[in-house]
């Protein structure tokens, strides 16, 4: 009887460790990315207000090409840093992200003039 509970009490003993294991779920450096249609809507976390209100501030200036229907791009604090990072005073740059995407971003110069119409934020190429 004593083996049986003492058995018992160590199935019970591993069996919650890898349930906690499991519901314990943490997100890298507390980036949390966000899908390009979820951006209209409104986030319940600190992190996604704030690349949220990162993104909004240059909104129309970048756009993600997609070549697959089925794909979604992601917002996220990386990309937003490749965008600040990656842009030219005179010349647009294009950069492939991966397979499915990749960013257009126009030249400073375009974007400052009065004609400079915004961009949507992600367009779906026909292939």
């Amino acid at each position: 009887m004593k083996k049986r509970f003492t058995y018992l009490t160590l199935l019970f003993v591993l069996f919650t460790a890898f349930t906690y294991g499991q519901k314990n779920k943490n997100t890298q450096g507390g980036m949390v990315p966000e899908n390009l249609e979820a951006m209209k809507g409104i986030s319940s976390t600190n992190s996604s207000v704030s690349l949220k209100s990162l993104f909004n501030a240059i909104d129309g200036t970048y756009q993600v090409k997609i070549s697959d229907a089925n794909y979604n791009a992601l917002l996220s604090q990386s990309l937003y840093d490749k965008i600040v990072v990656e842009r030219k005073e005179n010349v647009d740059v294009s950069i492939i992200l991966d397979e499915k995407s990749t960013l257009f971003l126009p030249a400073y110069s375009k974007i400052k003039q009065s004609s400079f119409k915004k961009l949507k934020k992600s367009i779906y190429l026909n292939k």
